[in-house]
């Protein structure tokens, strides 16, 4: 458990929602002091992991990814930092970009075109950001990858 800055809450605190707004002001009306998000937890989940190939004399794993979304993203980084003593590769069947648009991006995008008319590639980059591909979420754990239908010679020896 860890601690935050303890910050006094009265009824002017805010919550991140109208809910907990309410609730922070009917707990404020009841106590003296209190505070809002100062604690956290620590927490794990127990899962299993079926990796795809393994090379238990080497003591590699071979992770083949067609799709490689936010929770596989997760699971796989929990197996690595779980598992220190196995080198872990992951061999992509495309170098693919990580999030697909979503609602609110389409909306954001709908609010420009509405506005200007078009949505420039500048507009674009505001709304987006530098949307990175599977190879860029490696680069930045330092997970070794491939894209392709072939192991690199070196992930076997």
């Amino acid at each position: 458990m860890s601690k935050k800055s303890p910050t006094k809450s009265k009824s002017k605190r805010k919550g991140r929602n109208s809910f907990e707004d309410k609730v922070l002001k009917d707990v404020a009306s009841k106590i003296v002091d209190f505070f809002y998000e100062t604690e956290e937890y620590a927490y794990t989940l127990q899962r299993t992991y079926l990796a795809d190939i393994s090379i238990p004399k080497l003591k590699r794993v071979i992770e083949v990814k067609g799709h490689f979304p936010l929770e596989d993203r997760n699971k796989m980084e929990a197996v690595i930092r779980q598992n220190p003593g196995t080198k872990f590769f992951l061999l992509f069947q495309a170098d693919n970009y990580l999030a697909k648009r979503s609602n609110s991006v389409k909306g954001k995008l709908n609010k420009v075109k509405k506005t200007k008319g078009k949505v420039t590639k500048k507009d674009k980059e505001k709304i987006y950001g530098r949307r990175k591909k599977y190879s860029d979420w490696c680069k930045d754990r330092g997970i070794e990858y491939a894209i392709g239908e072939k192991v690199p010679m070196e992930w076997l020896e």
